[in-house]
């Protein structure tokens, strides 16, 4: 691999630590910077790669038919302690749209392939996978209930 050099100016504080983490680390603060910014370059170019197969890495959600709409925001004003995780049920409903599925379709392992899926260009903890699969939960049992 070849090698460039870049200098870099840093605050005094973060100089410090790059200088002691490295150390403990048993790098030098250039093979340290090197591998914090490799771990950004493979997530851009994961990124950049599925914009170019076709995807965004914000999904937009697309119109789906009036009736999935309706049932989506009666499960959103059910649940309200969940509206910052609404774009999660309204991206799942368009993901499984586009694939020509319909409301009775949904089940437990459509969510499992979503979460795969909108996960793979995403930086998403496991944490967070782990939200998104409980409400995705509950609108299925949402849906089950309703239908």
């Amino acid at each position: 691999m070849r090698l460039r050099k870049i200098c870099l100016q840093l605050p005094e504080y973060l100089a410090q630590w790059l200088e002691e983490f490295s150390k403990q680390l048993a790098m030098t603060p250039s093979q340290l910077i090197a591998n914090i910014l490799n771990y950004y370059y493979e997530a851009w170019k994961i990124g950049k790669e599925t914009t170019y197969m076709g995807e965004t890495t914000e999904t937009i959600p697309e119109k789906v038919s009036p009736d999935l709409e309706r049932i989506v925001e009666q499960f959103l004003n059910k649940n309200k302690t969940i509206a910052k995780l609404a774009f999660i049920v309204k991206n799942f409903v368009s993901w499984f749209s586009r694939r020509g599925l319909g409301i009775k379709d949904i089940n437990e392992s459509l969510i499992e392939q979503f979460l795969e899926e909108y996960s793979l260009s995403r930086n998403v903890k496991g944490t967070t996978k782990y939200m998104y699969k409980k409400v995705l939960r509950r609108f299925l049992e949402f849906v089950k209930e309703s239908t």
